[in-house]
């Protein structure tokens, strides 16, 4: 399991009305502008963000269906730290940001997002690290296997984790740590939902030279849906064990690879019916052939719940029985200013549905989300980019997992001062 400290928080959907928040960001863009050729590098750095975006389909509703289409805007201010200190390094980030729809102004919402990061090491052979982070956004509104819902929804994550490693003889390293994870809805339907859970993993490293690391290491997650009805009371618990070999390898030259091969197996207190195992894994190939061009592929598969935070952002959930995902993105430099970027994502899922009365309804989806983009840093620390989107959805049972559509298109400019 990755560490929750790193984990990438979701970003936050643009908004704005003409002439409200982002105008006011925008302003204060320009000052802080000016006093930039003044600012000198420390270990802190504050910065502010604006952006404006149109979506054709905002509530992601199937074809066929009224669609409503938005622009939204956002605009945030950030600040933070990242200071070394002897061998310990101490990292912050915090922000702020406001989201406002054109018309759909019931879902105006203010986010915010706050993490932290100590990494320590007492001597030579004993290290690791303890980490936190919290998160509020606007949950997906139309996630593919739990209510698709037009309302304001809004997603509170909370995280910590620690990890400490201990050199053994020779290359080898001894390592283990702890997590906590809580996820909470506002809106009622979504409250069957809330989940929480912690879990423990130990492993052994092996590193016969720079470069080149293999692991075996296992995990156990136990968690708990606390809201929901289940026959028998309120609570919804369930067990997770996985085993995990891995090689992470940077053989010189151009590329780099992250493997991993595993078997995860998920047992629930009550719907015994959602009991998952399998196979699970994934292969990263990075690829840089020349100074301007990043290449990065990734193949990727896994067995229950945990299945869904692959790489497509999409909400946990029992009824993943297992997914599959391919990304590949690409980055190209024009010039030291002007940068260059495609993406594209595909995402199957096996899908089961259980029902209060124990019925078991099986389905699958894909999700394939394509986008490009450019960036332009015209002056030091000030970045000003566009990106273009499209998503779509296709299902084999549109009683759990509804297909859609939808387009976007935005603009967004951000400046951090050091």
């Amino acid at each position: 399991m990755p560490d929750p400290a790193v984990r990438h928080t979701r970003s936050a959907r643009p908004a704005s009305r003409p002439g409200n928040t982002p105008a006011t960001a925008s302003a204060a863009a320009l000052l802080l502008l000016s006093l930039q050729a003044a600012a000198e590098t420390t270990p802190y750095y504050v910065g502010v963000g604006a952006g404006l975006t149109h979506v054709s389909n905002l509530y992601r509703l199937s074809d066929g269906s009224p669609q409503s289409s938005d622009w939204v805007g956002s605009a945030s201010l950030r600040a933070g730290l990242d200071q070394v200190y002897g061998r310990q390094r101490l990292v912050l980030d915090a922000a702020v940001r406001q989201q406002r729809y054109r018309r759909n102004r019931t879902l105006d919402n203010s986010g915010y997002s706050l993490s932290g990061g100590l990494s320590w090491e007492a001597f030579e052979k004993l290290g690791g690290s303890f980490n936190g982070s919290t998160n509020r956004s606007l949950a997906a509104f139309n996630p593919g296997d739990r209510p698709s819902v037009a309302e304001r929804n809004v997603q509170t994550t909370d995280q910590l984790g620690a990890q400490v490693r201990y050199g053994l003889a020779g290359a080898w390293q001894l390592e283990g740590g702890v997590g906590w994870l809580r996820d909470r809805y506002s809106l009622a339907s979504y409250r069957p939902y809330n989940y929480r859970q912690h879990s423990g993993n130990l492993g052994v490293n092996y590193r016969p030279r720079p470069g080149l690391k293999l692991g075996l290491g296992g995990r156990l997650t136990r968690g708990s849906y606390f809201e929901r009805v289940v026959a028998g009371g309120i609570g919804e618990d369930l067990d997770r064990k996985d085993v995990t070999l891995s090689l992470d390898w940077e053989p010189g030259g151009a590329s780099s690879y992250n493997a991993r091969l595993g078997h995860a197996r998920t047992r629930y207190g009550v719907s015994a019916a959602n009991d998952v195992s399998g196979m699970t894994g994934s292969v990263q190939w990075n690829w840089e052939p020349s100074p301007k061009l990043r290449l990065s592929t990734q193949l990727a598969r896994d067995a229950g719940q945990d299945s869904s935070s692959l790489f497509s952002g999409l909400i946990r959930t029992e009824n993943n029985r297992s997914s599959t995902s391919v990304r590949v993105a690409a980055t190209y430099e024009l010039s030291a200013k002007i940068a260059l970027n495609a993406s594209v994502l595909n995402t199957h899922r096996d899908l089961r549905y259980t029902s209060n009365l124990g019925q078991a309804i099986d389905g699958s989806d894909s999700n394939r989300v394509l986008s490009m983009g450019a960036s332009w840093t015209p002056w030091r620390n000030t970045q000003l980019g566009c990106q273009l989107s499209h998503e779509q959805r296709s299902s084999t049972s549109t009683q759990f997992s509804l297909p859609y559509n939808a387009n976007a298109f935005g603009c967004n400019a951000q400046l951090i001062l050091r």
